[in-house]
């Protein structure tokens, strides 16, 4: 049965093809020549008019692919290794051409990406029905765009639809201009009628993201030709700032082509800039790409990609096309795209150069930003005022701005001195060192609570987190304002820290209303991590000295349960509740204030207490008055009431036996 080929089983017989049995006793012994696979493809159509297809190479087998209830076609098991192309994972992509193995009637294609050319620039024949199974590895959908055609409209089309792994249809076929289908495999037909010709058509298909899940804001992306995805059929957010670094090795060129898109025309835009390798800088050369201006070609084989969305309308996203050409030999590029809470980056130490972006995709105060430093590494410099450079850049509507650069214009190598820029969480970096051996060189960055001071948002509990884990620079000096609306007293917990103790510490002051510092001033180290500080706000400053740094450090801090200004009483009543069935401390001295707008008296109960009989007590005040009442352990469950909308409530224990605390209960009232 060797060489025993099928066709459309409606209409075709299976035959034995006595050039292909001649042949197949010589593939065994021989490589794959282009001219035998195109020799062996020629037979196919010639002797058959039907496409070949996946199965074991020269296999006699034949498999199903159900197009209707009442039509049904079998493709010739045979697999074809040179259009069974693959890529690297840099790089997935496939390709038909005529160039390649001629225009090719059908085939198989495995790959995240690919293009299908037939008879592009040719005529075809009448009657001519080829399919390409198209296989895109994970992808839950496929995007397909028709780049070009001049076929008869009216009669002969291009069609689509998703298939399973046995070849049967899973949704309609439809005709293709541009459309996205199930995968991970789908099937693509060419029909031609008996009547007027044209010419071929040239098809992208491209992985798209599973439904529901959001594609990448930004990446890095070494390879010569692919497709960009972001959000081509979904509606993104305001604010965006999606940065995309892409280096094509061995070219001289980029070009580039929306195959979709339909984001905001006046406001939102593509953006791409050229990095020049021998200096690495960015250029400001924007090239603007939009969907009245979808293509656009770059001379450079190193760019930055940025989308930028504005505050107003939205769209939907993009598929942008890339595709290299020239076959300049360019130097090795590291690329890095990292956007977290905690991030840090390593120049590999044989690079030409290292190009870091970050990018921003969801909204964010306007007020946080990015704290970005060198975690550790010298510049190297010459006597010729040689230096490795450093520069960071930020987006804007119509390109980039140069936040930093070293060393400066006038050949200053004197780094700013905390060595940390507060960026916008979008933005890149370009390290380029003087010789690509022994350098030691790394930035880390943080979008979390890094920022180096600030005033903190008015909470009962709270934590100021800066550079835990991660290495802090000399002659730091960072201040957060800490405020607790109501409370009388503010505790403070180092909860972890690595700073050089003899010489880098926390201290913790309060604060009066004119922020004037008061009281004592606690320092905070491993062996000393808790503070406690009178009212409701307080001061928390980190210094580091000249000498060996480390790390940094998380401290919570909370309202003190311990007394406080209670909430106005409007109605009903509440419960002053301080440790009950649980032991209190040593030495406290717990006030609070109770406020009962426009009641004549408050009436008090103590419902439950557990005082040390002898020493341990509350007194009740009434401002009004002046009259004091003192509750003891003898005292529950005996109401008495105060003058006036205002009281004041004290608990005192003294230095000996403690016992567990209280409810004491409290309403408006005016008839007792």
């Amino acid at each position: 049965m060797n060489g025993l080929i099928c066709g459309h089983e409606l209409e075709y017989k299976c035959m034995f093809l006595n050039p292909i049995i001649a042949l197949s006793s010589l593939i065994s012994t021989m490589e794959y020549k282009l001219g035998l696979i195109t020799l062996l493809a020629l037979a196919f159509q010639q002797c058959l008019g039907q496409p070949f297809t996946n199965q074991t190479f020269f296999s006699n087998t034949c498999s199903k692919i159900k197009s209707s209830r009442n039509y049904s076609k079998r493709y010739c098991g045979w697999r074809l290794p040179s259009i069974i192309l693959k890529g690297n994972s840099n790089n997935l992509q496939a390709r038909t051409t005529v160039g390649e193995i001629g225009s090719v009637c059908g085939g198989m294609l495995s790959s995240e990406f690919g293009e299908i050319s037939y008879k592009e620039n040719k005529n075809y024949a009448n009657d001519e029905n080829c399919s390409w199974v198209i296989e895109v590895p994970g992808s839950a959908r496929i995007g397909f765009n028709l780049l070009s055609s001049g076929f008869e409209e009216c009669c002969d089309f291009v069609t689509i639809a998703s298939i399973d792994s046995d070849g049967v249809l899973q949704q309609p076929t439809f005709k293709l201009t541009n459309g996205t289908v199930d995968g991970p495999r789908a099937i693509v037909t060419f029909s031609s009628d008996r009547s007027e010709r044209g010419t071929g058509f040239r098809l992208l298909f491209h992985k798209l993201a599973e439904s529901g899940k959001r594609d990448s804001c930004g990446g890095s992306i070494t390879g010569s030709r692919g497709v960009i995805n972001y959000r081509p059929e979904e509606e993104y957010t305001n604010n965006l700032r999606c940065v995309w670094v892409l280096h094509s090795p061995n070219s001289t060129s980029i070009a580039f082509n929306i195959l979709r898109s339909n984001f905001e025309s006046c406001c939102d835009v593509i953006l791409v800039n050229s990095v020049d390798p021998d200096t690495g800088t960015l250029r400001n050369d924007s090239t603007k790409i939009t969907g009245e201006n979808s293509t656009a070609t770059v001379e450079a084989s190193l760019v930055v990609i940025l989308f930028y969305s504005d505050h107003s309308r939205m769209g939907t996203g993009f598929s942008l096309s890339y595709e290299s050409s020239g076959n300049e030999v360019n130097p090795n590029i590291q690329l890095s795209h990292e956007s977290g809470e905690n991030v840090t980056v390593e120049y590999s130490q044989h690079a030409h150069l290292l190009v870091l972006a970050s990018s921003t995709d969801e909204p964010r105060d306007e007020k946080s930003t990015t704290a970005l430093g060198l975690q550790h590494g010298a510049f190297d410099a010459t006597d010729s005022c040689e230096y490795d450079s450093l520069a960071v850049y930020t987006p804007f509507r119509n390109g980039w701005s140069t936040e930093f650069a070293f060393p400066n214009d006038t050949c200053d190598a004197t780094l700013p001195e905390d060595r940390i820029l507060n960026l916008p969480h979008s933005f890149v970096v370009i390290y380029k060192p003087l010789e690509r051996t022994g350098n030691n060189f790394a930035l880390a960055y943080s979008q979390k609570v890094y920022a180096c001071g600030g005033v903190l948002e008015p909470l009962e509990s709270g934590e100021i987190v800066y550079k835990e884990n991660q290495r802090y620079f000399d002659l730091e000096n960072c201040t957060w304002r800490v405020q607790v609306p109501h409370a009388a007293k503010i505790s403070f917990s180092l909860e972890n820290s690595g700073f050089e103790e003899c010489c880098d510490f926390v201290t913790v002051n309060a604060i009066n209303a004119t922020r004037a510092l008061q009281g004592p001033s606690f320092k905070l180290t491993s062996k000393n991590r808790t503070a406690e500080v009178s009212g409701s706000t307080a001061l928390v400053t980190f210094s580091s000295d000249r000498s060996v740094v480390g790390t940094g450090f998380r401290l919570r801090y909370r309202k003190d349960e311990c007394g406080g200004e209670l909430k106005p009483l409007e109605r009903g009543f509440d419960d002053i509740v301080y440790k009950e069935n649980d032991r209190y401390g040593n030495d406290l001295h717990c006030e609070w204030r109770i406020l009962v707008p426009n009641a004549t008296t408050i009436l008090f109960n103590l419902e439950n207490n557990g005082f040390e009989p002898t020493h341990d007590f509350i007194n009740v005040t009434s401002p009004h008055s002046g009259v004091s009442v003192k509750l003891t352990s003898e005292s529950t469950n005996r109401p008495f009431s105060v003058v006036g909308p205002t009281a004041l409530v004290t608990f005192f224990s003294d230095g000996s036996v403690t016992g567990t605390g209280f409810r004491l209960r409290y309403l408006k009232t005016t008839v007792f």
